[in-house]
């Protein structure tokens, strides 16, 4: 330390020669290795140069992942790993400089909130094979299963977890720092690092539980109506019953598919690791985080549904890292579920896709798009194809959303010919609400066409107490303050509107 204590006086090796530097990171320390800009190196505008520091001279700076255009991390030096060799030039290694793609993904595909699916898409679009990355932990039989009990099979069909001995929770590896920084989220330690990796990776949130800090097993249930829980974020919120609740044999220690708790968290004290891995009710993770007003990269995945199977590949890919990076060892996973998932299949005409599209494609084609999308062809019957819909597609359901998919990777610039008059992607239920409104038209009815707003004495009509509806924050007018409920409430305003026109 200089005469200044928050200064060091370094003494560091380029690869060439030996030279001195001020640093003031608390970090710093004899045998570490970091980044190093010499004279003349411009950082944020500035060209960095030789500065005095009474009779001392400092070469160059070392400098902070902030300083490099990464993150926002200002407390210390980067540190980086041994297997750098002194001297060259970082940035290769750690895949810099780098691009951050921004995506807008609709709601209807949680799928490409993940890398994977992302890479599914473009294989399928370019043609080319593609493979999910391997995910084979190395398991060892002689540690126990943690006892799981779910309580409510609804608002959780399944979760998963698993026992993870003997991890060294330590800064993650820079690389994998970086990766996070570029995707908006802060390292915490490589455990943590590691679930939001593979998050977003695989688009399935994951959780890691401080196992020796858990009492006696996992209970998954609602809460009770006063309980409190201390969260991640420092804030103790008091829950009730309509909230999911990760609880051990005393109290929650999470909210499920939103935040953890403080009482349980990874920190460099962490021995052994509690994996979960979990499928939530999404209407369920929606009403609860709006009611607490969290949120988090898992709620805004879990309310938009993710990857039944997923749950248990995330589980293994996230292990098999923890392994490699944290020197962990793994336990089997424990899966506990009501039931299997119920098998989708949608079928698919060649003659229809010509019909809706107006383009003759060939099946083969269509058959080649839905198998690079993950779809299954099931069986055959007569000029039908019945596909199964892997269970990351939720959004597929009928036999047009199969030749929409069709017509996205066939290329809507290669689709010459008129869509035949009445043909769309209205398909069969839309085509049925059609003929019982035509019915009811047909025997004198009017249709009634009303916003799904309404007033609180469009409420009090019905007899029906306000606190029973969710009031806007900013209503357009006194017409318009609070969010429909039931039909009824705009039909008795249209009928008053008629009765004293």
């Amino acid at each position: 330390p200089l005469e200044n204590k928050e200064l060091y006086l370094c003494e560091i090796n380029d690869g060439e020669k030996n030279l001195q530097v001020v640093c003031g990171a608390k970090n710093v320390r004899e045998g570490m290795k970091t980044i190093y800009a010499p004279p003349g190196t411009e950082i944020k505008g500035e060209i960095i140069g030789i500065r005095e520091f009474g009779k001392i001279k400092s070469y160059g700076m070392l400098v902070s992942l902030d300083e490099i255009g990464i993150g926002e991390e200002r407390e210390g030096i980067v540190e980086i790993e041994d297997d750098f060799k002194v001297g060259e030039d970082p940035f290769p290694k750690l895949s810099l400089p780098d691009y951050v793609l921004e995506l807008e993904i609709t709601p209807n595909r949680p799928d490409l909130l993940g890398i994977i699916g992302i890479a599914r898409e473009i294989a399928t679009y370019k043609r080319i094979s593609f493979r999910l990355p391997k995910a084979n932990p190395k398991i060892n039989l002689e540690i126990p299963e943690f006892e799981i009990e779910v309580k409510d099979y609804d608002l959780c069909p399944r979760y998963t977890g698993r026992i993870i001995k003997n991890v060294k929770v330590k800064k993650s590896p820079l690389k994998l720092q970086i990766r996070l920084f570029l995707c908006g989220l802060r390292p915490i330690n490589n455990v943590v690092d590691i679930t939001n990796i593979t998050m977003l990776e695989t688009s399935q949130p994951l959780h890691a539980f401080d196992l020796d800090k858990l009492k006696e097993k996992i209970i998954v249930r609602r809460a009770k109506n006063g309980e409190k829980m201390l969260c991640l974020d420092g804030i103790e919120r008091e829950l009730d019953e309509s909230i999911l609740v990760i609880a051990d044999k005393e109290k929650p220690v999470a909210i499920a598919g939103i935040i953890g708790g403080e009482e349980t968290k990874i920190d460099e004290n962490t021995k052994n690791v509690f994996l979960e891995s979990a499928y939530f009710n999404p209407i369920s993770i929606r009403k609860s985080r709006r009611k607490l007003k969290i949120d988090t990269e898992s709620s805004y995945r879990f309310e938009r549904g993710t990857w039944w199977d997923g749950v248990s590949y995330a589980s293994d890919r996230a292990t098999k890292l923890i392994e490699e990076i944290c020197k962990g060892i793994s336990g089997i996973i424990i899966d506990v579920k009501k039931a299997p998932r119920e098998e989708r299949v949608i079928f698919l005409r060649e003659e229809r896709i010509e019909k809706v599209l107006g383009e003759r494609i060939s099946i083969k084609e269509a058959r080649e798009i839905l198998s690079n999308l993950g779809l299954k062809v099931k069986f055959h019957e007569g000029d039908k194809i019945f596909f199964t819909v892997p269970s990351y597609r939720n959004d597929l359901s009928l036999e047009e959303d199969l030749i929409e998919e069709i017509a996205r990777h066939y290329g809507y610039e290669r689709i010459k010919g008129k869509i035949e008059k009445g043909i769309g992607f209205l398909g069969r239920r839309n085509s049925f609400k059609d003929r019982i409104r035509e019915f009811f038209i047909n025997k004198g009815f009017y249709e009634c066409i009303s916003v799904t707003f309404i007033s609180e004495k469009d409420i009090e009509l019905s007899g029906i107490s306000p606190s029973e509806f969710i009031p806007l924050k900013n209503p357009l007018s006194q017409r318009h303050t609070h969010l429909r409920k039931y039909i009824f409430n705009s039909l008795i305003y249209s009928f008053l509107n008629n009765v004293n026109a």
